[in-house]
Order: structure tokens, then C-alpha cells, then sequence
């Protein structure tokens, strides 16, 4: 396995647990491996259009988890 599967398979781990570290952090791994992608391969059409789809949906999961922290927050301070 390389290591960009297993930084992947990380930071899976704690998006799982909404960490809203580990949601931006792959969301800006997408983001560079794309560029890089887009900069030093000649791929397919589809395979890019994949990848999109991929952060668009990263991208909402880590606004997800921004949101979720965000009324977490509120209703401990509530509480107290």
C-alpha cells in the first residue's frame, strides 16, 4: 500500500468521528492530489469527473461536520 492510502485510510478513521481537522485535511488532500493529477497526467475525462463528484461530497461532509460541532457546542453551553 502507499502512503497516500494510508494517510487516506487515517483520516477516514476520524472523519467518522467528525473531526473537523480531518475533514478539512481531506479536503485539501483532494484538492492537491487533483491539481497534481490534472498537472502531470494526461487522464480520462471520467476519471476526473469521479474525483469531482468525490470532493463534492467530502467537501459537504466536512460542512457537515462544522455545522454538527457548531450546535453541539451550543447546546452544552445551553445546558450549563
Amino acid at each position: 500500500m502507499s502512503a497516500l492510502v494510508i494517510l487516506s485510510i487515517f483520516l477516514y478513521s476520524f472523519v467518522l468521528n467528525k473531526s473537523r481537522i480531518a475533514t478539512t485535511l481531506l479536503v485539501v488532500f483532494i484538492v492537491a492530489t487533483e491539481i497534481l493529477s490534472w498537472y502531470l497526467a494526461d487522464d480520462y475525462f471520467y476519471h476526473h469527473l469521479i474525483r469531482i463528484i468525490y470532493f463534492f461530497f467530502m467537501f459537504n461532509a466536512m460542512i457537515g461536520t462544522y455545522i454538527w460541532h457548531t450546535k453541539y457546542r451550543e447546546v452544552t453551553l445551553s445546558t450549563n
